[in-house]
């Protein structure tokens, strides 16, 4: 299995997030502020429904468990946001980790 069904221990959700993260900055080519914007739209609508089906009061909707719900994908966002990130960072910066490419130039 692989992308975010897969298990966190072998490694192919974490290649998933890093893909992700180099196809913005490498093929499609998006500045990172928009980048940014957009997944910050992308946690608000996510936090808008998980809360808005709690709000529904079925019984699977009230047995919803919507705090840590809301913080796991809150924890998932953030990690997809530092791979996209790291690909637009000075390899420099990044203890020799940073991705193989010429950071400077940008779009």
């Amino acid at each position: 299995s692989s992308g975010i069904n897969a298990e966190y221990g072998d490694g192919a959700m974490l290649a998933e997030l890093d893909r992700m993260g180099k196809i913005h900055r490498n093929m499609i080519k998006v500045e990172l502020i928009h980048v940014q914007v957009l997944m910050a739209h992308i946690q608000d609508v996510i936090m808008q429904e998980l809360f808005r089906y709690k709000k529904l009061g079925t019984r699977e909707a009230l047995n919803f468990d919507v705090e840590n719900t809301s913080r796991a994908f809150c924890k998932l966002l953030a990690i997809q946001n530092q791979f996209i990130s790291r690909y637009y960072e000075d390899p420099g910066s990044q203890n020799g980790h940073g991705p193989k490419q010429n950071w400077c130039t940008v779009l």
